[in-house]
């Protein structure tokens, strides 16, 4: 994968976390990365992330239910967390991407958060806690460019999507 790769390059099985991060930068561990330098929140899913109370998938509403941040003690809407509710103020993009094999992810689509809601769940100690559960409309798209910026991230320039693809949701929880 390369910066200014387009949506086609995201939906194949060659990626790894450790790919996107080498290129867009953001925090290398745990299911949200929130790089500086680009109009992007990438949040992986996986089935793994069952052990640690985070368990992604469809809801009755039709959206995509996304566990928040934090594996001990009650999660809070701070960093990522945050800026999964925040996007559409500072201007950034949510990425989805899912576990498919070791080490590999795809790309699933573009996320607009709805809502979230609070729900006790498990943290890694299996000790209940408040877990931030959100609420994403999730949009597969054809042909969208992940640029790279040329001086710098503007908050004040709106994303744009070219082209809408009407691929099915097809997710495993995380």
């Amino acid at each position: 994968m390369r910066a200014g790769a387009n949506d086609e390059e995201f939906r194949k099985n060659s990626d790894s976390p450790s790919d996107i991060h080498g290129i867009y930068k953001g925090q290398q561990y745990g299911g949200i990365s929130t790089p500086a330098e680009f109009p992007y929140v990438f949040i992986f899913t996986s089935e793994a992330g069952e052990a640690y109370g985070y368990n992604d998938g469809y809801g009755a509403d039709d959206t995509f239910w996304y566990t928040g941040e934090g594996q001990e003690g009650d999660m809070r809407m701070s960093n990522g967390n945050r800026a999964i509710r925040e996007h559409k103020n500072t201007n950034k993009r949510v990425l989805l991407f899912e576990s498919v094999e070791s080490g590999a992810v795809r790309y699933v689509g573009n996320c607009e958060y709805i809502t979230h809601h609070i729900e006790e769940r498990p943290d890694k100690n299996g000790d209940l806690r408040n877990a931030i559960i959100f609420h994403l409309d999730v949009e597969s798209f054809s042909n969208v460019e992940i640029q790279e910026p040329t001086e710098g991230y503007d908050s004040e320039q709106k994303p744009t999507l070219t082209a809408m693809d009407s691929e099915a949701k097809a997710v495993s929880p995380r």
